[in-house]
């Protein structure tokens, strides 16, 4: 993604970004982003509702960053009243449906890497593919209210 000029952010920061107040760090990243992709693993949905007994157990990760990332996204798609505007699930290989936090199921999403160009053209140019699965009628007035025109 990085090679396609899209600017990639991942909680992995400790080995990349020395900062003193991460939770600062991951909250700024969060609130400039324009997507945030949400990977699903097979640990994922057991990360995020805090059903991991040994954090220590997942070395590539720190369960913590995901469940605080996870509470962030809940928070913000329960203040936009349940409508999720740039959070996208991508199913990573061996997960399915079941692994997707409940409140982020109604929300499109990628299986990756079967969907990779579907999920590279939502990122790419969203305002042609965030109303996708919308009536024409409500497709048509919000492209026209992202453009600028008027649709009177």
């Amino acid at each position: 993604m990085g090679k396609n000029n899209f600017n990639i952010v991942a909680d992995i920061y400790d080995r990349v970004i020395p900062v003193d107040d991460k939770a600062e760090w991951i909250y700024k990243e969060f609130i400039q982003a324009e997507f945030i992709l949400v990977c699903i693993s097979p640990q994922y949905r057991d990360v995020v509702e805090g059903q991991i007994k040994n954090p220590d157990n997942y070395p590539h990760f720190n369960p913590l960053h995901a469940y605080y990332i996870h509470r962030l996204m809940e928070f913000e798609f329960d203040s936009n009243v349940k409508v999720n505007h740039r959070f996208v699930p991508v199913l990573l290989p061996g997960t399915g449906d079941h692994q997707i936090p409940q409140w982020l199921r109604t929300s499109l999403r990628y299986q990756w890497p079967t969907n990779y160009q579907d999920l590279f053209m939502l990122l790419w140019q969203p305002h042609k593919h965030m109303f996708a699965d919308l009536p024409a009628q409500l497709t048509n007035n919000n492209e026209q209210k992202v453009h600028g025109k008027n649709s009177n």
